[in-house]
């Protein structure tokens, strides 16, 4: 989920064990049918929400009391850019002490999301609706290409049947 995704969220898009937006980015789209993305939320979110989350559950109450109710498009902007750059220096430092040198940010974080996905064989019409990408196009530009060791095993076993053959 992207920064201003999230600090959209309001209490109201919490359905039981599920979370579900549609994306800043595709509102004002001309897209005939906006999906919107439903997350599962699992035990590590629930605290997140519980530690950092409106202190008040009530449906309209954003989640993260970053944004106000009733904000302009500017002190809205220069709120959505300042936490992303507070959560990007966060993610960098993290990434430091676990030993992590590459310059972390949230669209690493993203990219990373859907790679591991894809290489733990997720469907990538599942990491595209999770994404909220509408075009498989953009889905693709997401997804890193495998390493030539994996690309090495899976043409070897193109060609197991020689083995057959030659016996």
């Amino acid at each position: 989920m992207n920064p201003k995704d999230l600090l959209n969220l309001k209490f109201k898009n919490i359905d039981g064990e599920f979370l579900t937006f549609d994306r800043a980015k595709t509102i004002l789209t001309s897209r005939a049918n906006p999906m919107p993305v439903t997350v599962y939320i699992n035990e590590d979110m629930r605290n997140i929400i519980a530690n950092f989350g409106h202190t008040q559950h009530n449906g309209d109450n954003y989640i993260f009391p970053i944004l106000t109710p009733g904000l302009t498009s500017l002190p809205e902007y220069t709120a959505v850019t300042r936490f992303t750059r507070f959560m990007n220096d966060w993610t960098k430092k993290i990434g430091k002490k676990i030993g992590i040198e590459c310059n972390l940010t949230s669209i690493i974080s993203r990219h990373s999301f859907s790679t591991s996905l894809k290489r733990s064989g997720v469907s990538t019409e599942f990491i595209q609706e999770s994404l909220g990408h509408a075009d498989k196009r953009t889905r693709e530009n997401y997804l890193d290409g495998f390493e030539n060791a994996i690309k090495k095993e899976h043409a070897a076993k193109l060609l197991e049947f020689k083995k057959d053959t030659l016996l």
